[in-house]
């Protein structure tokens, strides 16, 4: 499996056509998970969930523009894109990792995780929008 050590990732930069492309075939998938993120947020720890708070709206209206900036390290296996996805007027953002290559000569499309912070630390879904985008591994 790759990690920061074994796949570095380049330098942020805004999406190319293939991580646009990419995302929107994995936001469906992206949306139900941030929604049970959000859920799982209001039972534990209800300041976290802030922008989606009574609003489900934000995440129905989510959409490839959406994603504002990228990096990417390749393996010998395909493709890790690490996003990072603003909310439209919240000054916020999530990160999303993704992953394209292939298996049995077959494309793959794989959404992995979205970053709610490392182990031992606040776990939030939303980060200041001017977070920079780095290696996670959820």
């Amino acid at each position: 499996m790759a990690d920061a050590a074994t796949c570095p990732l380049d330098s942020a930069h805004p999406p190319k056509q293939e991580s646009v492309d990419l995302f929107t075939a994995l936001l469906p998938e992206i949306k139900k998970k941030l929604l049970s993120l959000k859920k799982h947020y209001e039972v534990h720890d209800p300041v976290t969930n802030t922008p989606l708070e009574g609003d489900s709206g934000i995440v129905s209206n989510l959409s490839p523009s959406d994603l504002k900036e990228v990096r990417v390290g390749r393996t010998p296996y395909g493709v890790h894109i690490f996003g990072k996805v603003v909310i439209d007027g919240e000054k916020k953002a999530f990160f999303v990792r993704m992953f394209v290559g292939k298996a049995n000569g077959e494309k793959v499309e794989k959404f992995h995780c979205i970053f709610t912070g490392e182990p031992g630390q606040e776990r939030k879904l939303f980060w200041p929008e001017e977070k920079e985008i780095e290696w996670f591994d959820e």
